[in-house]
């Protein structure tokens, strides 16, 4: 029994009654009930709500479960975590959804979230490498809840990087011999470029035969949840400029210059591990670089003597490899 001569009976299964200071609301979630404003009882259908106020009773289906969709499923975090959006199919008697997010370790579910979803699709926040699940309920306007909606499962793909490798435009730097380490990939399948053919994950992976690769990940025999991820090769190039062609020492400096390009001629502005080298004659020295955008600066100071000097400039990549090098010859003045 409740407030405005209300009543009602479970006769079984499970029954929801909500009152507030306006209303007395009951459903019928599962099984068959009964309900009364006085003495005028009525049979109450299951999947039915029916709402009482102001001596009038107002009826509608119960709503239903929420269908989860994601634009992805399988998410790629090259840095830190990585988010999508999920929608709800439309569905009449919906006031608005609540959405609960779990982080799955294998059997465990942990609570990340849990709160109202009002707008007509719902950005998650940034997660990181693992398996996560999302589940909803549809509320009406009178305060009941649809059962939960099935399970959508997500999974964000982390990776670990060898030393030297490079982001750059969402592709992955690397060098010839570099592998990439998969994060959270385990039960995921795979393939190179355009075959067909795919095959469980690796724990790492690296470029093909030393070129551009095209690595795809997704959940097996799920074609929609393909996830894509570019590999290049590091394959830095270094121009480098030396001058004036006219120098004599010891008189005037020389004035060094290197311009980083990747494989397709495009600048590079990360700095190098290790600055570009310079050597008079066999000797090592070590001027003072000036690195902007793509360019390292550098002025020699002149020798004392009357020469002759070879004044050479070796530059190598993060992985050790000669990308570029010159010199030139200078007489005394």
């Amino acid at each position: 029994q409740g407030p405005r001569k209300v009543s009602a009976i479970v006769k079984g299964g499970e029954g929801v009654v909500i009152a507030t200071s306006e209303r007395v609301t009951v459903a019928a979630v599962r099984g068959e009930m009964r309900t009364a404003l006085g003495s005028d009882w009525k049979p109450l259908a299951s999947g039915v709500v029916r709402s009482f106020a102001a001596g009038t009773a107002v009826e509608q289906p119960l709503p239903v479960a929420p269908k989860l969709s994601a634009t992805q499923t399988v998410l790629l975090a090259l840095q830190g975590g990585a988010s999508t959006t999920v929608q709800a199919a439309p569905s009449p008697n919906v006031e608005h959804r609540n959405l609960t997010l779990y982080r799955l370790d294998g059997a465990r579910r942990t609570l990340l979230s849990d709160g109202e979803w009002r707008t007509a699709t719902r950005q998650l926040p940034e997660l990181s490498p693992g398996r996560y699940e999302a589940v909803a309920t549809a509320v009406d306007r009178f305060g009941v809840q649809s059962p939960p909606s099935a399970p959508l499962t997500l999974r964000v793909v982390g990776v670990e990087l060898p030393e030297g490798a490079r982001l750059r435009d969402d592709a992955i730097l690397l060098g010839r011999g570099g592998r990439v380490r998969l994060l959270a990939a385990d039960g995921l399948e795979f393939s190179y470029g355009r075959s067909d053919v795919f095959l469980p994950a690796p724990k790492d992976v690296g470029l093909a035969g030393g070129k551009s690769t095209l690595l795809r990940l997704r959940e097996p025999g799920s074609p929609n949840s393909e996830l894509r991820v570019s590999l290049e090769p590091r394959a830095l190039t270094a121009v480098v400029a030396i001058g004036p062609t006219t120098a004599r020492w010891p008189g005037t400096p020389l004035e060094v210059s290197v311009k980083l390009f990747d494989h397709k001629g495009k600048p590079v502005a990360d700095e190098l591990k290790t600055a570009p080298r310079v050597f008079v004659n066999v000797e090592a020295v070590e001027p003072t670089w000036t690195h902007s955008g793509n360019t390292y600066t550098a002025k020699v100071a002149p020798r004392a003597g009357t020469g002759p000097w070879v004044v050479r400039v070796v530059v190598k990549d993060d992985f050790g490899e000669l990308v570029g090098r010159d010199f030139i010859e200078l007489g005394g003045s």
